[in-house]
């Protein structure tokens, strides 16, 4: 499962922190499929298929669908133009990394919920110049190793969500810098280090959330000078150093969504002028004081509820905030 709602908003069929915004009148007229008339591997389906783009780019995409089939290899042969593998819910643990390098046309990679334990077993080659989209949700990685991906210049989403992830080496993402989506939601890790954004000067949405960190490093996501939408939900957050937010300047979306937080992290909050949602749901805060939200000119939705422990919200507490309307 990928977890990726977060907002809804009237304008389109879905608008995530995490995903495309794609306009329901324009989804409504797509078809869902088209013949695509090749020589497709034994039990997988080949269709032209919608697909779009990190950007929202309509493209019609050749797509080979092997998912659920149990497979322990890929399967052949794969059609030279495909532009989108589904081999998800499989038994992969190593590529055939010849095959992926014949297709160049390939964008969109999905090896989720397969049993890679080392992203070594996935391709490490410059002959994968098309690619944008690798998701690996839901394997058995523990590690990611120095340029991990730096064979894939033009990605621009990754997915490692679900895994076991304990440790991330301080150049891991090296490589990456047209990246523009990172997912590292749910794993392992037990600390934030600012060394692994150096390298990811374009990103927009970075998923941490479902992870047991406890505190967050001063000056952590400074390098993130485009970050737009950053989710920190379930991490076990007890408090928020006054510069832990520092050069987020372009962030418009956050969420601190079932952390521990006892009060509103008001200090932090103050670098992050540009703030349009805020989510602080499910969190223990007991009171919230004149000044907490003052003057976020910008703030539109606020979320406050399932506040089991919150006793009092001051009078002024909300003064202000001429944008907000959720």
């Amino acid at each position: 499962m990928r977890p990726t709602l977060v907002l809804l908003q009237s304008q389109c069929l879905l608008c995530v922190f995490v995903g495309v915004c794609v306009p329901s009148a324009v989804v409504g007229s797509l078809p869902h499929s088209l013949p695509w008339r090749v020589s497709c591997p034994v039990r997988c389906m080949c269709q032209i298929k919608p697909w779009f783009s990190p950007d929202s780019v309509y493209h019609e995409a050749p797509t080979v669908d092997c998912n659920d089939l149990l497979l322990t290899k890929l399967p052949l042969p794969i059609p030279l133009d495909t532009h989108t593998l589904r081999l998800q819910s499989n038994l992969l643990s190593e590529l055939d990394t010849g095959v992926l390098h014949r297709l160049p046309n390939l964008t969109d990679l999905d090896l989720s919920q397969n049993r890679f334990s080392r992203v070594q077993s996935i391709p490490q080659s410059s002959s994968l110049p098309s690619l944008l989209s690798l998701h690996l949700e839901e394997n058995h990685l523990s590690h990611l190793p120095e340029a991990s991906f730096s064979s894939l210049p033009a990605l621009q989403e990754l997915f490692l969500s679900h895994n076991i992830l304990h440790s991330i080496a301080p150049g891991a993402f090296t490589g990456l810098d047209s990246l523009l989506r990172l997912h590292i939601n749910n794993n392992r890790l037990t600390t934030v280090d600012p060394q692994w954004f150096r390298s990811l000067p374009h990103l927009e949405v970075l998923m941490l959330g479902g992870n047991p960190v406890e505190a967050l490093p001063e000056q952590g996501f400074v390098a993130l000078r485009s970050l737009q939408s950053l989710v920190l939900g379930g991490m076990g957050l007890r408090g928020l150093a006054e510069k832990a937010l520092e050069g987020l300047d372009g962030l418009e979306s956050l969420s601190f969504y079932d952390n521990l937080l006892t009060k509103v992290p008001t200090l932090a909050l103050r670098r992050v002028p540009g703030l349009k949602f805020l989510d602080l749901n499910k969190n223990r805060i007991k009171l919230i004081e004149t000044g907490d939200f003052r003057d976020m000119i910008h703030l539109k939705e606020l979320g406050l509820n399932n506040m089991e422990e919150l006793v009092s919200i001051e009078k002024a507490a909300l003064e202000n905030l001429p944008e907000l309307t959720n």
